[in-house]
């Protein structure tokens, strides 16, 4: 059995990326005897679909658990239609989410994230805004800020290298 993590680094004592399709690193961890492998993200830098492309990634690796802060409505699907478990709002770093996981712990699988409920929407509709809150975090440096209601996080520029924000 293998599980599945978004990584800020290449070592097991890296913190857990807190966005799954978008992050540094994937890391594909054997809990029984903790040896892994980890790869940069090819999808980081996608325009569209980054964690539907993780998603189908982390089946193709064999992985049969995904733990991660956060997995976007469309990766979740893909990941449930791959019969892969998803644990959510993981923090911290990735040796102590194993270790945790290893302990049974953490058995609470996701639910589908609210956006996906409702068939009724459109993937337009649910692209025009995500509502108050949350953070634009910059795809080239991570860098995040609070999300300014009414400013879409593509208008914000990053304070530290002047990319444009995404909306996590």
């Amino acid at each position: 059995m293998k599980l599945g993590l978004p990584g800020s680094g290449k070592e097991m004592n890296t913190l857990i990326d807190p966005r799954f399709g978008r992050c540094r690193y994937f890391m594909v961890i054997d809990p029984d005897t903790l040896s892994f492998e980890a790869r940069e993200n090819p999808f980081r830098t996608a325009d569209r679909g980054a964690g539907i492309q993780a998603a189908q990634w982390m089946a193709d690796q064999c992985v049969k658990t995904v733990m991660a802060g956060r997995v976007g409505p469309n990766a979740f699907k893909v990941l449930k239609r791959a019969g892969i478990t998803v644990i959510t709002g993981i923090q911290g770093e990735i040796r102590e989410a194993v270790e945790t996981y290893r302990a049974g712990e953490l058995v609470n699988p996701a639910t589908i994230p609210e956006a996906s409920e409702n068939p009724s929407s459109s993937e337009k509709e649910a692209r025009r805004g995500l509502g108050p809150g949350g953070k634009c975090v910059c795809p080239k440096c991570a860098t995040s800020i609070e999300h300014k209601r009414g400013v879409p996080c593509r208008e914000e520029a990053c304070p530290e290298c002047k990319a444009r924000m995404r909306r996590e």
